[in-house]
């Protein structure tokens, strides 16, 4: 038997293809968070602290004072500015208090202006417009609020969000992370 390697090499090269292949239909939120683009925005959202069913409420009459924070982290991972994100809540709970926070993904020397950040309330959506999100840039969106019935409906409520490119489902700082460590295995011949 004879040693072949242009065959050798045509399998590795096909395998390899046929495994991105795979990856890309199976688990497009993977491949998004390996390969980055111009215009994307990672968006994670999770019910933060809650006072509602722990140690504080304590007596039936407690339901309408326990207190549940709502969050939407908002991150621009691409490398393009964001002319305008969108947040929709439908419908909203109701009260809510607003507050939001904006950092830097990973530390930079670089600074940009700050988002605009706004909100719209409707009869049956809460808006949260952000502005001029400049990439490597995070939002954090606190939403709290009060009553075991507005907990139960953010339990079962996702938020909508929509941007200029792409919107993956993952943590920013994970997306980052992510990139980073492809960049390192590159640099290595991996």
């Amino acid at each position: 038997m004879q040693f072949d390697a242009s065959q050798l090499i045509t399998r590795r090269i096909l395998a390899w293809l046929g495994g991105v292949l795979v990856l890309l239909l199976c688990f497009p939120t993977l491949f998004h968070l390996v390969f980055s683009s111009q215009q994307e925005v990672s968006v994670e959202t999770d019910i933060g602290i809650t006072t509602c069913l722990g140690v504080f409420l304590n007596e039936p009459g407690d339901a309408d004072s326990c207190v549940t924070d709502y969050r939407v982290v908002i991150g621009n991972t691409g490398t393009m500015v964001q002319s305008r994100v969108t947040v929709r809540l439908s419908p909203p709970p109701d009260p809510v208090r607003f507050s939001s926070s904006v950092v830097a993904i990973i530390a930079s020397a670089r600074s940009a202006p700050p988002p605009v950040i706004s909100q719209q309330v409707e009869p049956d959506t809460l808006s949260i417009h952000i502005d001029n999100l400049h990439p490597n840039r995070l939002v954090e969106i606190h939403l709290s609020t009060r009553s075991l019935e507005a907990y139960r409906q953010l339990q079962t409520k996702a938020a909508t969000v929509t941007a200029d490119g792409t919107v993956i489902a993952t943590n920013p700082h994970v997306t980052v992370l992510a990139r980073f460590v492809r960049t390192v295995f590159s640099l290595f011949g991996a």
